[in-house]
C-alpha cells in the first residue's frame, strides 16, 4: 500500500498571508476531487495566531482550532509544537457551535505532550514586554500579542512548565500550584523591580476560569495524537500540516528579537508530529502580492504612509488577533529567496489579488549592501532597498470581470519568472481573488 503524504502550507513572509483561506480552499478542492485530507495538523503557535475563513459572507476567525471546522470528516489535530491556552481554546470550540451550529469536540485531537499556556503567563508577557520598553524605549518592544505565547514555550525548554497530558495525572492539581506560585513570585519581581502593575482580581478570575477550561477539556481526546496521524499516514491518508506565523517570525531564522517563540518553518512538522522526511509531501508558500507586518523590528520594503493607508483599508490590514493596523510595504524578493532557501516550496499561492489601491504597484528586487545574495543578519542593518515599479490594477472586481486583468497577470509572470531563479523552482500554482474559499484563480488551468 502507498503511504500517504503530509502537504504543509506555511507562509515565508511575516504573517497574515491568509493561510487559513487557503488551507479552506484546499479542503473545498480536494472534497470535490473526491480524495480529502484526512486530518488538519496546526504543529506551531498559539492564539497569537488567527486564521479567517468565510462562509456566504460570515466570518469565522479562528486562534487555537485548525483551519478545517467546516469539514465533519476531517479530524483537528494539535501536535506538540503549539501551546494552548485552556480559556480560549474552550471559548473558541462554544463560539464555532455557537455561530455555525457545528460541534467540532468529537474530532478534536490534542497531543499530550502540547504546551499548557498557564493562568499567569500572558500577565509575565506583558510583564516583560513593558520592561523592555520602559528600559530602552518603544523601539525595544517585540510586538508580542500578550497571550503568554513566549512564556509557555520559554518554561517548557526550562522544565518548568505544564504539559496536556499533566492535565490527567492524579498530581495535577500539586503541579499545578506549584508552577503558580513560582509565576507569581516571578510577577512579583516585575513589580519590585520594573514597577510593573496589575490587578490581584484579574488574577484570581483568570486562575477561577482557566481551571473551570481546565475540567472541559478533560473530555476531549488528549493523547498520542502523533501515533494515530502516523497510522493514517501508514494506511494511505494523506494529511494537511498548517503553520500560525510567517517563516520571518521563525524563532532562529527570523529577524530576531522580532519574532515568535516557536519554529515556523516548514520543517517544524517533523519534530512536531514526530515522522521521517518520508512522510513529507508538497511544501505550499502562501504569500500575498504585497508584505504586511505588525510587532516590533524593520520593514525594509514598507510604503509611505500616505500608500500604507490605501493598502489598510482597501485590504482590511488589521490583526484577527488584536486588531492592530498591518505595516504594509512591496513584495520583497530578498525575503523571499532566503526564505525559499530555508523552506524549498514546491508550490506558490499568492493572495489578496483583488485588492490593489494604486495605479503603480512595486516589487523590492534587493538590498543594495547585499548585492552578492546574502542575507543580513538583523533587517535593521539594511539601508538601501531597489524597487521595480509595474502598472497596477485598481478597481479590479473578480466577480464581475473573472479575468484577470493584463497588469496583474504581467506582474505574477514578473514572480514566476523569480520563482525560477531559485534553488527549489516552486510553481505558481494558484492566486486568490477573494475571501471565500472558492474565490480561487488556478494559474496553469
Amino acid at each position: 500500500m502507498q503511504k500517504g503524504k503530509i502537504d504543509i502550507f506555511y507562509g515565508p513572509c511575516w504573517c497574515d498571508e491568509g493561510k487559513g483561506k487557503i488551507v479552506d480552499s484546499a479542503l473545498y478542492k480536494r472534497g470535490q476531487e473526491g480524495n480529502q485530507y484526512k486530518a488538519v495538523v496546526r504543529f506551531q503557535g498559539g492564539p497569537n495566531a488567527g486564521h479567517t475563513l468565510y462562509r456566504a459572507g460570515v466570518k469565522c476567525v479562528l486562534h487555537q482550532i485548525p483551519s478545517a471546522v467546516f469539514y465533519p470528516d476531517v479530524l483537528l489535530v494539535s501536535s506538540s509544537g503549539v501551546v494552548i491556552d485552556p480559556i480560549l481554546y474552550v471559548s473558541e470550540v462554544a463560539e464555532i457551535q455557537e455561530n455555525f451550529s457545528i460541534d467540532v469536540a468529537p474530532r478534536l485531537r490534542i497531543s499530550h505532550r502540547a504546551k499548557l499556556i498557564s493562568p499567569l503567563a500572558p500577565l509575565l508577557d506583558r510583564a516583560e514586554e513593558s520592561r523592555r520598553t520602559g528600559v530602552r524605549g518603544d523601539t525595544n518592544k517585540v510586538g508580542t500579542t500578550g497571550k503568554g505565547i513566549g512564556v509557555a514555550y520559554a518554561s517548557d525548554r526550562a522544565r518548568t512548565g505544564m504539559r496536556l497530558g499533566d492535565i490527567l495525572a492524579p498530581d495535577f492539581m500539586e503541579k499545578f500550584e506549584t508552577l503558580f506560585a513560582f509565576e507569581k513570585m516571578h510577577l512579583a519581581f516585575h513589580v519590585e523591580k520594573f514597577a510593573y502593575e496589575y490587578n490581584e482580581e484579574e488574577i484570581a478570575i483568570r486562575k477561577q476560569k482557566w481551571l473551570e477550561a481546565i475540567e472541559v477539556m478533560r473530555a476531549y481526546m488528549i493523547g498520542d495524537v502523533e501515533h494515530e496521524v502516523r497510522t493514517i499516514l501508514r494506511e494511505g491518508g494523506d494529511v494537511l500540516a498548517e503553520g500560525a506565523q510567517g517563516s520571518m517570525l521563525d524563532i532562529d531564522h527570523g529577524d530576531y528579537p522580532y519574532v515568535t517563540s516557536s519554529s515556523t518553518l516548514p520543517q517544524e512538522i517533523l519534530l512536531s508530529l514526530g515522522v521521517g522526511p518520508e512522510y513529507i509531501g508538497e511544501r505550499i508558500a502562501i504569500m500575498k502580492w504585497y508584505n504586511t507586518k505588525v510587532g516590533g523590528g524593520a520593514f525594509p520594503s514598507r510604503m509611505d504612509a500616505e500608500l500604507e493607508k490605501k493598502f489598510q483599508e482597501a485590504g482590511g490590514e488589521f490583526g484577527a488577533t488584536t486588531g492592530r493596523p498591518r505595516m504594509c510595504g512591496w513584495l520583497d524578493l530578498a525575503v523571499l529567496r532566503y526564505v525559499f532557501d530555508l523552506s524549498s516550496p514546491t508550490k506558490v499561492v499568492v493572495t489578496k489579488a483583488d485588492i490593489c489601491a494604486v495605479d503603480e504597484v512595486g516589487i523590492a528586487t534587493g538590498y543594495t549592501e547585499y548585492a552578492d545574495g546574502s542575507f543580513p543578519y538583523a533587517l535593521a542593518d539594511v539601508q538601501d532597498v531597489a524597487v521595480e515599479k509595474m502598472p497596477g490594477w485598481p478597481g479590479w472586481n473578480p466577480k464581475e470581470s473573472p479575468e484577470l486583468p493584463p497588469a496583474l497577470r504581467a506582474y505574477l509572470e514578473r514572480l514566476e519568472a523569480f520563482f525560477q531563479t531559485c534553488d527549489s523552482k516552486p510553481l505558481l500554482y494558484a492566486v486568490s481573488i477573494g475571501p471565500e474559499h472558492e474565490d480561487m484563480y488556478y494559474w496553469k488551468n
